[in-house]
């Protein structure tokens, strides 16, 4: 046995335990943040790793998906037929009046009369047997049979010439810059002369002057409607005049003496 001296030297066995794991304390403190650190810093990386390649995929994604839409609608849009950014208008065959504004070569204006074969609100064609040049800006006047003449300009677009010799040529004009007003009237007439078309071509011709339909085809106006049109007032019958009788003068009835002339004779004539 110890000597009672010496007895407080030797530490227990719970002094011995506790200077241990104060030890053990020590040395994690002194050296655990590093390794703390280093673990969440590996862990971020693993999680920025893991954001990065899965953002990389959606984009990868989203790339094929809009490259095959894109193919999808090239496919598409090449099936569909072209389709022109022109305005394409109404064409009415038409045979009107369209005086020709020509140039010479003294500077001299002349017109020349022709005949609409087509007309719409964008363009005009005619028969002329001295056809202006292709893409030739020209100057006319149209006569539509009502309202005022549309003075137009525009530039030749085709001329077709004829196989038999000295036949007009055919001449499509594109109308260049119009007005509103004369478009709005242009088109309007060109309107009523397809609805006038279309009426004609379901109900057969109608009369120019009653425009009811026509049993004839050959015929413009009813037999009726033509006599009456030709019966103006100047060939009517003139109505005879009638002559107003003096007021207080009557003709004595047969058999009737008339007092008036038994009191005032008539005086006879020498």
């Amino acid at each position: 046995m110890l000597d009672p001296p010496y007895a407080g030297a030797i530490p227990s066995k719970a002094e011995t335990l506790d200077q241990i794991g104060a030890a053990f304390r020590a040395a994690l403190e002194r050296d655990g943040s590093v390794s703390v650190v280093a673990a969440l810093s590996l862990v971020s990386l693993v999680l920025v790793a893991l954001t990065v390649r899965w953002i990389a995929r959606e984009a990868r994604k989203d790339r094929i998906e809009r490259q095959a839409l894109d193919a999808r609608h090239v496919a598409v849009m090449s099936s569909l037929p072209p389709r022109t950014e022109q305005r394409e208008w109404v064409v009415v065959p038409a045979h009107l009046r369209l005086s020709l504004h020509r140039t010479t070569e003294h500077g001299r204006v002349v017109y020349e009369d022709v005949e609409t074969q087509s007309v719409s609100a964008g363009s005009i064609e005619f028969l002329s047997h001295a056809p202006p040049a292709k893409w030739d800006a020209i100057w006319f006047t149209l006569f539509l049979g009502e309202g005022w003449p549309l003075s137009l300009r525009g530039v030749v677009e085709s001329v077709e010439s004829s196989a038999v010799p000295r036949a007009a040529a055919l001449v499509t004009v594109k109308l260049g810059p119009i007005s509103n007003l004369d478009r709005e009237h242009l088109v309007r007439w060109v309107a009523q002369e397809d609805a006038r078309r279309i009426a004609e071509a379901r109900r057969g011709r109608v009369c120019a002057v009653c425009e009811r339909p026509l049993a004839d085809d050959r015929a413009k106006t009813h037999a009726t409607c033509s006599r009456s049109q030709s019966l103006s007032p100047s060939k009517a019958p003139a109505s005879k005049s009638i002559r107003p009788r003096p007021t207080g003068s009557r003709r004595p009835l047969p058999g009737v003496r008339d007092e008036a002339s038994s009191l005032y004779p008539a005086r006879r004539r020498p």
